[in-house]
């Protein structure tokens, strides 16, 4: 006699099991989304929401104001270098190997020094 002692149970209850990971997975992204949702927008209504109600003054309010708008613009810069690095390493990758050899942060320099350089690359 071939096969598992298992037999046809085996095939039943691959298919409830594999509905559950594919249900946690799911649920796992979802949750790991929702905890990023909150904007600097949304911190700016919380914050003109306590200034309104009279829990912060006026200077508070208009130092968390520009610390919530100067971050804001620090992750905006964030985004655009990475952005930039990330293109700049799959130019390179067509050269060879040079990926390994040159790290993010000359990508970055490179990226500042001569823009127009590999117009045509990217």
């Amino acid at each position: 006699m071939t096969g598992t002692r298992w037999g046809f149970f085996g095939w039943t209850m691959m298919i409830p099991f594999w509905g559950a990971a594919v249900a946690l997975s799911v649920w796992g992204i979802q949750a790991s989304r929702a905890s990023y949702s909150a904007t600097p927008a949304a911190a700016l209504e919380i914050l003109a929401r306590r200034f309104a109600a009279g829990e912060i003054d006026r200077d508070e309010f208009q130092e968390q104001r520009e610390l919530l708008e100067n971050r804001r613009k620090n992750w905006a810069m964030r985004a655009e270098v990475g952005s930039v690095a990330f293109r700049l390493r799959s130019a390179a990758g067509h050269l060879d190997g040079v990926v390994g050899m040159v790290d993010e942060d000359r990508l970055v320099i490179l990226a500042v020094l001569v823009p127009g350089a590999l117009a045509g690359v990217l």
